[in-house]
C-alpha cells in the first residue's frame, strides 16, 4: 500500500468525519454559534485525513517493534474502549431526568470514541501492511 492509498483512505475518512460530525452538531444547534458549527466538522475532518498519513509515515520506524504484539495491543484497546462505552450507557440508563439533549450527547461521544477506535485499527493494519 502506497502513499496514494493512504491519502485517498484520507480523504474517504475526512469525508465521513465532516458528514457525522455536521449531524451530531445538530444535537447542540441551540448553543454553538455559526464559526463554531463549522469548525467542529472541519476539525475532525483535518484530524481523520491527517492520521492515516501520520500512522503511515510513522509507522515504519517502529513497525518490526510492535509486529511481535499487534494483535495483542489491537485486542486489549479495543476491550478497554468497548469496555468504557459499556459502562457509560449503563451509567446514563441510572441516572434519572435525562434530557434527550444530554442523551444525544453521550451519543456523540460515544460515536467519536468509536471512530477513534476504528482509527487505531486502521492504523495498524497499515502499520502491518505497509512492512
Amino acid at each position: 500500500m502506497g502513499i496514494i492509498d493512504i491519502i485517498l483512505i484520507g480523504v474517504a475518512l475526512a469525508t465521513d468525519a465532516f458528514a457525522l460530525t455536521i449531524a451530531n452538531c445538530t444535537a447542540y444547534e441551540k448553543s454553538l454559534n455559526r464559526k463554531k458549527e463549522w469548525a467542529m466538522p472541519l476539525s475532525f475532518a483535518l484530524f481523520q485525513f491527517a492520521m492515516p498519513i501520520f500512522g503511515f509515515l510513522l509507522g515504519g520506524l517502529v513497525a518490526d517493534f510492535i509486529q511481535s504484539f499487534a494483535k495483542f495491543l489491537t485486542a486489549g484497546i479495543f476491550f478497554i474502549l468497548s469496555a468504557k462505552i459499556f459502562f457509560d450507557i449503563i451509567e446514563e440508563r441510572r441516572k434519572d431526568g435525562e434530557t434527550p439533549k444530554r442523551k444525544a450527547q453521550a451519543f456523540t461521544v460515544g460515536v467519536l470514541i468509536l471512530q477513534a477506535v476504528v482509527k487505531i485499527f486502521m492504523s495498524l493494519l497499515t502499520l502491518k501492511s505497509s512492512s
